[in-house]
């Protein structure tokens, strides 16, 4: 929630079965945008479902605990996964 990157996307921490479900490796780990409402933040900004969270600002992303304390501030490097491949993103807010 809240006014970053990430709004409007609904994340959980990857298991094997949340991995299964978004047709990621079963051995995944970290956390995983699993839902994007298509009006949010995080729609604009070209997230997808599927995509896996590594980091932000630096700060390892191992639970959605990390990530929420991570997406306050008003500037977010984003490291993430998406199709095997690695991305950062800088976004200012």
């Amino acid at each position: 929630n809240g006014r970053n990157p990430l709004g409007g996307a609904r994340v959980e921490n990857l298991s094997p079965a949340a991995a299964l479900d978004l047709g990621l490796d079963l051995f995944s780990k970290g956390v995983a945008i699993v839902a994007i409402d298509d009006n949010g933040y995080a729609a604009a900004q070209g997230f997808q479902s599927g995509d896996i969270i590594h980091t932000v600002n630096g700060v390892p992303i191992k639970r959605v605990g990390d990530l929420t304390r991570a997406m306050t501030g008003t500037r977010w490097d984003i490291v993430l996964e998406r199709g095997g491949r690695r991305a950062t993103l800088s976004f200012a807010g």
